[in-house]
């Protein structure tokens, strides 16, 4: 069992190595797109949403602050300014098949239940 001083202090270097390598912007940004996708969807439809939301043309002060942040500190955080997602059509006929000569096997094959070795008798003694 840990004491009470060794789990403040892990907890106290985790909580060092998110603020040094960003983390906590990442946390900021995630906020920031969250809110702006409930507000943008509020006034439009979802797709509208999530486009204007991760497009990169209309960012929230959230957005510009992390921006700020991240790109005038010297940290080597990724700043993600747009996400582009390409999804195939819906009519594209992607379809996924098994490889050929795949079989389902029941849960216990006969032949494991054949070579079953009888218990040794008398049962072994660990020293």
């Amino acid at each position: 069992m840990r004491s009470p001083r060794s789990r403040f202090a892990h907890l106290l270097l985790i909580a060092a190595l998110c603020a040094a390598t960003g983390v906590h912007w990442v946390a900021v940004q995630s906020v920031a797109w969250a809110t702006m996708l409930v507000t943008y969807s509020a006034e439009e439809q979802f797709g509208t949403a999530v486009a204007k939301t991760f497009d990169g043309e209309h960012p929230c002060d959230l957005c510009k602050l992390v921006t700020e942040k991240s790109v005038g500190s010297d940290s080597s955080l990724l700043v993600l300014k747009a996400l582009d997602y390409h999804f195939p059509p819906s009519n594209s006929g992607v379809a996924l098949y098994p490889p050929a000569g795949f079989s389902l096997l029941s849960s216990v094959a006969p032949a494991v239940l054949s070579e079953r070795a009888p218990p040794l008798s008398p049962p072994p003694r660990f020293v």
